[in-house]
């Protein structure tokens, strides 16, 4: 990133430093620090910011989620790649992480998901953020339109398969996509 905007990797890493705008350097991409967020985006449209929360999303038994939690940063996107994953605006979407193994081998103790809070609604199978009573998971979701139930699956073999009735169910969104990972 540091050569991209044509800056010292301190420069990236100081809180609040705004940085000189100066085209031939950047490639037309002028870096400024955002006062509101103290994260450093391009000032053309060709990025976005999208909250990033560690609200964890169990992958495992559940976890609790403040509904009024506050974003600790945001993480950049490209505007077209994001858009060739989804349309929500940056403020439905969410970069969350996951904890627990329940969902491995897809999804690991410790990844970030981007999550489309305007999927609100199981229509497709899929992996869904969801919340049941106080707790939220990340669940891959399979649809039994027979009886009307869903069916609540996790990847990792270990893990029980629950179906639950539709209503008994709220959606925070569905997984699109997983943003980081340890390795």
């Amino acid at each position: 990133m540091a050569r991209l905007y044509g800056v010292t990797l301190e420069e990236l890493l100081l809180e609040g430093v705004r940085l000189e705008e100066d085209d031939a350097q950047a490639g037309g991409k002028i870096a400024h620090a955002s006062e509101e967020a103290d994260t450093l985006m391009p000032a053309e449209s060709e990025y976005v910011s999208v909250p990033r929360f560690d609200a964890a999303l169990s992958a495992g038994p559940g976890s609790i989620v403040d509904p009024n939690a506050k974003a600790l940063g945001s993480h950049p996107f490209e505007l077209q790649w994001l858009r060739a994953i989804t349309y929500a605006t940056a403020d439905q979407l969410a970069v969350v992480r996951v904890a627990g193994d329940s969902m491995e081998p897809t999804l690991h103790d410790g990844d970030w998901v981007l999550i489309d809070r305007t999927q609100t609604s199981v229509n497709r199978e899929g992996i869904y953020a969801l919340a049941v009573d106080d707790a939220a998971w990340v669940k891959r979701i399979s649809l039994n339109l027979r009886d009307r139930t869903v069916q609540v699956i996790s990847d990792n073999a270990a893990y029980p398969v629950q179906e639950l009735r539709g209503d008994g169910l709220c959606v925070i969104g569905r997984v699109v996509w997983i943003v980081g990972r340890r390795v």
